[in-house]
């Protein structure tokens, strides 16, 4: 997976990251100092999306800088947070792939606030991420992924989220979407959100 994100985006060597914490936490900074992705394996104290990795297997994350995703000259793609997948030497088609797009929203109101468009506006993210991925063979056309969107500074918002997108998203994209602070990584080839 490294080599062929890396023979279209070389650009993302600097972002790619490798870690094998039992816990693994992502965090998007920009709404604080105007930071970008970070990737670690303690916490970072600020809400997060957590990764629960208790046979500590090798993750390595692509952290996307703002205008990650090219399309032409001045022109790039809607894109997540973040993409994460088993590091490994050779590519592995049965491996899982985890696209994640977060939004820190202080309360459900805020989360909930149509003018903001979540959580749509986080799925079309997340779709418009993975299709650019296919577009360019980074990634297989007929391979599903994974999805999290997530409030990290909200709990319990899964009951007002919009189960057509969940549904959408998989018959139209081939993409599990579930709205979650945290997954569990049980092996290279199974992730459970």
């Amino acid at each position: 997976m490294i080599k062929k994100l890396l023979d279209v985006l070389s650009e993302h060597k600097d972002y790619l990251e490798t870690l094998q914490g039992k816990v693994l936490y992502v965090a998007d900074w920009k709404d604080e100092n105007n930071g970008g992705i970070s990737f670690t394996d303690y916490d970072v104290k600020r809400a997060t999306v957590r990764l629960l990795n208790p046979n500590m297997l090798s993750v390595c994350c692509d952290k996307f800088p703002e205008n990650a995703l090219p399309i032409k000259k001045g022109r790039f793609s809607q894109q997540c947070e973040c993409v994460l997948f088993p590091h490994e030497e050779a590519d592995v088609v049965d491996n899982w792939l985890l696209f994640i797009e977060t939004k820190y929203a202080k309360d459900e109101i805020k989360a909930r606030d149509e003018r903001n468009n979540y959580p749509q506006k986080m799925v079309g993210q997340i779709e418009a991420t993975v299709e650019y991925f296919r577009n360019k063979g980074i990634l297989e056309e007929n391979k599903v992924v994974y999805a999290i969107v997530s409030f990290p500074m909200l709990d319990n918002y899964n009951a007002w989220f919009d189960q057509n997108l969940i549904h959408e998203a998989l018959a139209k994209h081939r993409i599990i979407v579930r709205a979650t602070n945290q997954a569990k990584i049980l092996s290279k080839q199974v992730i459970q959100l």
